[in-house]
């Protein structure tokens, strides 16, 4: 899938390289640095998760991987492609929290968007794939609105993976859904993930959900944002709602939520976000 140039040094093939990043923002005139010195690495094929407080740069990280932004220092890639040259080839696939569907076009024509915006000819086989792949035929034809929440939102997904991307990169995709609704979206996108494998980054304020879903979990910290430390989940897949229960799972939930809530990873009062593995490494 990816080019020879992503081999490490361990020769496994490296998807994703963060290095040094750094990203300010003018906040009512003061410079604020919202990312400082964040590094990482992912190999092909790692589902991670980047969990931090409001205001941690999480957000700000996801639209630099996605090319929708550029760091002021440092650097990132993929495989050695830039993420702008990523974006522009549709080697990465984005969802938002808000799916932002187009309400006059049918779910089949929603999820064929990128090709359009991409310049390139529809491949109706591939959305038909999709359509079944998030369990949403039947509703080809239907549109956003005749739509509940977590069917809109397997929408964005199914366009997010529309151009067969290499990296997927979801930014709370499930955060304004119910408890009930949102575990049942983790098992989906689970099952989604484990069918077709791409590198995936998720976006979540939600501890269980990180572990539940990712290989490795980057923990964040504030003023400025950065990595504060990487917690590898070694459950194998895959997983069910039962593994929740378990001592094992709260052993790593636990841990997580004592960095978060021990005092030692601030948050700001002020949100710096824009509005709206062998194991991975990271060099906080």
């Amino acid at each position: 899938m990816m080019a020879a140039s992503m081999e490490t040094s361990a020769g496994v093939t490296r998807a994703l390289s963060v290095a040094h990043v750094d990203r300010h923002f003018e906040l009512k005139g003061d410079r604020v640095q919202a990312l400082g010195d964040v590094s990482l690495e992912a190999p092909v094929g790692t589902f991670i998760a980047l969990l931090g407080p409001s205001g941690c740069g999480k957000s700000t990280l996801l639209r630099l991987l996605a090319g929708l932004d550029s760091p002021d220092g440092g650097s990132i890639e993929f495989g050695g492609a830039s993420p702008e040259t990523m974006r522009r080839a549709g080697r990465i696939g984005v969802a938002f929290q808000d799916p932002a569907l187009l309400p006059w076009r049918t779910i089949r024509r929603n999820i064929a968007l990128p090709y359009q915006v991409l310049g390139r000819p529809v491949d109706t086989a591939r959305i038909e794939d999709l359509i079944r792949l998030v369990g949403l035929s039947g509703f080809e034809e239907a549109r956003p609105a005749q739509l509940s929440g977590g069917m809109r939102q397997r929408v964005a997904i199914a366009r997010a993976l529309a151009t067969e991307p290499d990296v997927l990169l979801l930014d709370e995709p499930f955060g304004a859904l119910d408890e009930i609704l949102r575990r049942q979206m983790n098992l989906e996108l689970q099952r989604i993930w484990l069918d077709l494998s791409p590198t995936t980054v998720l976006v979540t304020h939600a501890i269980e959900e990180a572990v539940f879903l990712a290989d490795v979990v980057f923990v964040m910290s504030a003023r400025p944002g950065r990595i504060s430390e990487m917690v590898t989940v070694p459950f194998e897949r895959p997983r069910s709602q039962s593994l929740l229960r378990t001592p094992e799972f709260h052993a790593i939930a636990d841990h997580i939520s004592d960095l978060l809530f021990s005092g030692s990873i601030p948050a700001l009062t002020t949100a710096l976000e824009p509005a709206e593995t062998s194991a991975p490494t990271s060099q906080p």
